[in-house]
């Protein structure tokens, strides 16, 4: 993805390359605020103010001495929640089917298997992690943005910047190889 980066960067302008590492920057930031994949799907406001109320039934019976009134509606809190919860994944899923079944009507095979495919291989986590100067993993996004910010100040405020931008795909096609 760094190469695909520097090789847009390459082809702009001198006057653009500015404006075209703040729009990939702002597309990274999107992309990465806003993951949201079939498994969360369900997951809305709802579901987030019953758990809330749940926890605070929890905290309530747990401050309170554990008395029976604070446990049965703690109890009757966790049961309303995991019927939300069940409710709206089950919902979810006969939306995700509807779609599988509707893709499958109109001949939209591949974007019918891409959906298969999703369930059926399951989360794949995909690793969004960088090293710093010390070599420390960065996995907070400010930390990330700031590296990359020092990065690109480092590679574009430099006397020849393509040169230095030949040197550093080098070293990344060196570090691919190890």
């Amino acid at each position: 993805m760094m190469k695909i980066v520097l090789t847009k960067i390459l082809m702009k302008n001198g006057k653009n390359i500015k404006t075209t590492i703040k729009e990939t920057k702002q597309q990274l930031i999107e992309k990465d605020e806003g993951t949201e994949t079939f498994k969360n799907k369900w997951y809305d406001e709802e579901c987030k103010f019953a758990i809330e109320e749940m926890k605070k039934a929890r905290e309530k019976w747990l401050v309170k001495g554990r008395r029976e009134k604070e446990e049965q509606e703690y109890h009757h809190k966790r049961k309303e929640v995991y019927k939300i919860i069940r409710n709206k994944k089950k919902t979810s899923m006969k939306n995700v089917i509807e779609s599988i079944e509707e893709d499958q009507k109109h001949n939209n095979i591949r974007k019918m298997y891409q959906t298969v495919n999703r369930f059926k291989k399951g989360y794949q986590y995909t690793f969004r992690i960088i090293r710093n100067k010390k070599g420390e993993l960065a996995i907070n996004t400010k930390e990330k943005a700031e590296i990359w910010k020092e990065y690109f100040n480092k590679l574009l405020n430099t006397e020849e910047p393509r040169e230095l931008i030949k040197k550093e795909i080098k070293k990344l096609a060196k570090l691919k190889l190890t």
